[in-house]
C-alpha cells in the first residue's frame, strides 16, 4: 500500500512513494565547471489529530479515514555551483559559488496537526531560503 511510515519528532511522517535525484557536471571554456543537482519527491503525510483521554494516559487518535488522507506538496529543489580552478606552479587556487534551493522554493514541510489547538494548521518548519555560499580553497 506504498509502504511504511516513519514518525519523526511526532510531527512527521516520512513516507514518500516517489523520489527524483539528479546531478550533473559540465566543463566550460577557460576551465569553470559548471553543476546542478535537482531533486524532487512527493510530499510527506499531514496527519491531523485529538487527545483522547484514556484514564491517566493521553493519546492522540486519527481524524481521518486514512493516515495520508493529507499531504504536503512535493518538495522540489535545484542547487547551482560554478568552481574554477587556478594554478601557478605548485600553488593552486579554488573559487566556487554554491546557491542552494536556487529557485527559491518555498515548500512547507511541518505544520501543527492537532485538530482543536487554537494554532492548528499553522506553519512550523518550511523549506529554507535560497542560500549563497563563496569558497576559496588553497592546495600546495
Amino acid at each position: 500500500d506504498g509502504g511504511a511510515y516513519a514518525p519523526l519528532s511526532g510531527q512527521m511522517f516520512l513516507n514518500a512513494r516517489w523520489q527524483l535525484d539528479g546531478t550533473g557536471t559540465v566543463r566550460l571554456p577557460a576551465g569553470v565547471d559548471v553543476s546542478g543537482a535537482f531533486h524532487a519527491r512527493q510530499g510527506y503525510p499531514f496527519v491531523p489529530f485529538v487527545s483522547a483521554s484514556l484514564g491517566a494516559d493521553v493519546l492522540p487518535v486519527l481524524v481521518t479515514p486514512a493516515i495520508d488522507t493529507y499531504r504536503y506538496a512535493a518538495v522540489r529543489l535545484v542547487d547551482l555551483r560554478v568552481a574554477r580552478r587556478f594554478r601557478s606552479g605548485r600553488l593552486g587556487l579554488d573559487l566556487a559559488l554554491d546557491v542552494f534551493n536556487l529557485l527559491n522554493a518555498n515548500t512547507d514541510l511541518v505544520r501543527v496537526r492537532n485538530a482543536v489547538a487554537g494554532n492548528y494548521r499553522q506553519l512550523s518548519s518550511y523549506v529554507s531560503p535560497r542560500i549563497a555560499k563563496i569558497s576559496l580553497r588553497a592546495t600546495f
